[in-house]
């Protein structure tokens, strides 16, 4: 059975406090996530990517950097698709 781990990284700012806090929480996690499970896919998006931020993110040890595309569930299914494709035959 394989595995793959989501995170987001733009959480509402009354839950968090603000963007910033929120981008530092989902970066800990994955670096967390990397200490235990070198081997797990970790995909991060977020709504708002930068450059600054798809560096950090894959110098935490994320797998792959997507932006959310509102309303565009074909583009992001088909994103998806070929991650898992590409997960799947590189295991």
């Amino acid at each position: 059975m394989s595995f793959w781990i989501f995170i987001g990284m733009n959480m509402p700012g009354k839950k968090w406090g603000d963007v910033r806090r929120a981008v530092d929480i989902s970066l800990d996690t994955l670096k967390q996530l990397r200490k235990r499970y070198k081997d797990l896919p970790v995909i991060q998006y977020t709504l708002k990517p930068n450059q600054q931020l798809m560096e950090q993110s894959y110098a935490a040890g994320a797998t792959f950097f997507l932006e959310k595309v509102p309303l565009a569930i074909a583009e992001v299914h088909c994103s998806l698709k070929y991650i898992m494709i590409y997960l799947m035959r590189n295991r």
